[in-house]
């Protein structure tokens, strides 16, 4: 009977790591029905606690009211979908009901003498100057080419009436958000929300201004999507986005400087066992019994590491254990590293590590972050595994 140590990854608490195990039992029955399924909960035990009360963290015990959206975080949560798709807006105008009027044959569209203006937008006199002040002089011509070439930009003009204070408005935040992702190539500069504005307040000057009265038609299409993304998102307090995050990202944090505990106790796991056992190791889990089975010679017949990013640390230099070119240790047991191309965590060793470990790729055909949980019920992911534990 085959003995398997389960080694949860990074962020997991009870009781989530016993409803895991549990669904991991019933999974195993028909694939490996003589396994018997044992468990490595170090979470808290050795992983990240906020040790005093969360007095690092700004505003930490506040809360606010969920379901009240203020102003300023409806335009907070509108940027966050232009950040998505800067044309979001533009392609909201296109489909908005408007009533046809005739014009003479001699009189160009509102639509068209809009397009003409944002074509011979430049980045001078005033919207020169505060481009300049934001640093975005150099990517703004080629943001507003990109805006002006777009199917959205055409569609939306073509379907302007005579009021276009609205369109001014989703064209000089398209422009906008296109310039900032142009910028983002640049990883230590991002532009604020003041600065952000005054852009966008000087090219609706320089196209026309703002008109009187605008009934704001676009907020009103984009309420729910910007409404849903203030509550989820914004409304919850520094401390609850705290409680949520920390687990993650700071157990990978204390391993790195003092991993030697999280070692330790799965090194206990293993030899509790009593006899030989097979090592189901996710994520982080994957790294510290990587190094474990590297710092030591142990019970453990197969290691199986899933979503995990072991063979990527080595290659930068960041396993703790072992270093580039140095290779496995011969007494490092039979290796098989389960990968989805989906899950942006997960890496494969048999290039790092020749002869050494058997790659296995499935598909749970999810999108990432999910995807690096979603292993355990994969078919494939039992059609390598069950073999292992029977």
């Amino acid at each position: 009977m085959t003995k398997v140590v389960i080694v949860h990854g990074t962020g997991v608490r009870q009781p989530g790591y016993q409803d895991f195990l549990e669904r991991f039992r019933q999974l195993s029955r028909d694939a490996a029905p003589g396994a018997t399924i044992l468990p490595c909960y170090w979470g808290e035990p050795y992983g990240a606690s906020l040790q005093l009360g969360g007095k690092s963290i700004p505003t930490y015990d506040t809360t606010r009211a969920v379901g009240v959206v203020d102003p300023e975080d409806e335009i907070v949560a509108l940027w966050a979908i232009l950040e998505v798709d800067p044309l979001f807006e533009l392609r909201a105008l296109a489909t908005r009901p408007v009533e046809a009027v005739e014009l003479p044959p001699t009189m160009a569209r509102p639509g068209a003498i809009l397009a003409d203006a944002v074509d011979q937008l430049e980045s001078a006199g005033a919207l020169g100057e505060v481009l300049a002040r934001a640093g975005m002089e150099d990517v703004f011509a080629e943001a507003r080419d990109e805006v002006v070439r777009s199917g959205p930009f055409s569609e939306a003009l073509d379907n302007a009436g005579e009021d276009l204070g609205e369109h001014r408005t989703a064209v000089a935040r398209a422009i906008v958000a296109t310039a900032m992702r142009k910028r983002d190539d640049d990883a230590m500069f991002s532009i604020d929300a003041k600065h952000r504005d005054s852009i966008v307040d000087a090219i609706i000057d320089a196209l026309g201004g703002k008109d009187m009265g605008v009934r704001d038609w676009i907020r009103k299409q984009v309420e729910g999507l910007a409404m849903g993304w203030a509550t989820g998102k914004i409304q919850r307090s520094r401390g609850a986005i705290s409680d949520a995050a920390y687990p993650g990202a700071g157990d990978i944090l204390l391993y790195q400087a003092h991993g030697e505990k999280i070692r330790a106790f799965i090194r206990d796991a293993i030899i509790q066992a009593g006899e030989p056992v097979v090592v189901i190791a996710h994520s982080l889990g994957g790294i510290a019994c990587v190094d474990l089975l590297i710092e030591a010679s142990l019970p453990v017949s197969h290691l199986v590491t899933v979503g995990s990013q072991a063979s990527f640390l080595y290659e930068i230099g960041a396993l703790r254990m072992l270093k580039p070119p140095e290779q496995l240790p011969a007494h490092f047991p039979k290796w098989t590293n389960i990968y989805d191309l989906r899950d942006f965590l997960s890496y494969v060793g048999a290039g790092v590590f020749p002869g050494r470990v058997t790659d296995v790729a499935v598909d749970g055909g999810q999108p990432f972050p999910r995807s690096h949980s979603a292993y355990w019920a994969i078919a494939t992911f039992w059609d390598a595994v069950g073999p292992i534990l029977r």
